[in-house]
């Protein structure tokens, strides 16, 4: 089963118990130990990314302001915000609505893989990313009217997910 690492910014206990709740992954929330203590982006990114922990978060700091810290290769990373137009802050409820019309969307999400991939996820769609030479690419998006939704989305993360370390 795979594990998905709340960030402190997506902390939430009734997220974590909906998720556990539901039998298709393994939640963990942010470690006691390193909460409030002032834990940085890019050391969250290695700590979780190390352990094989897919990062979900609502930082949207994490993808503008540490691109260089996530790896090409890596676990995954889910951010949840609200869309460019969409003037307000996100917060836990509305993180785990986005969460929920995703997962709606995408029956078989978790049997999905997601390694290298970077998946923004809005009220009104998903675009999944990966990093290549320090830059964010975009591999594909799409709306959740989209009548090919799933299918646009399962195929960007299986490209991904193929991505390999150059053999030199």
């Amino acid at each position: 089963m795979k594990i998905y690492q709340l960030d402190e910014c997506i902390n939430s206990k009734k997220l974590e118990t909906a998720c556990r709740d539901e039998g298709k992954c393994m939640p963990h929330r942010f470690p006691k130990a390193h909460k409030g203590k002032g834990v940085k982006d890019p050391q969250v990114l290695a700590m979780f990314f190390s352990q094989g922990k897919v990062i979900v978060t609502n930082d949207k700091a994490m993808l503008r302001e540490h691109v260089e810290n996530i790896p090409e290769l890596h676990p995954g990373l889910i951010l949840i915000k609200f869309s460019d137009e969409c003037k307000y802050e996100i917060d836990d409820q509305e993180s785990a609505k986005i969460l929920r019309h995703v997962k709606s969307k995408i029956p078989n999400w978790s049997s999905l893989a997601c390694e290298n991939s970077i998946a923004v996820a809005t009220e009104k769609g998903l675009e999944i990313l990966h990093k290549k030479d320090n830059k964010l690419l975009r591999n594909e998006g799409a709306d959740y009217s989209d009548a090919n939704f799933a299918d646009k989305i399962e195929a960007a993360l299986k490209e991904n997910s193929k991505r390999k370390p150059l053999p030199f």
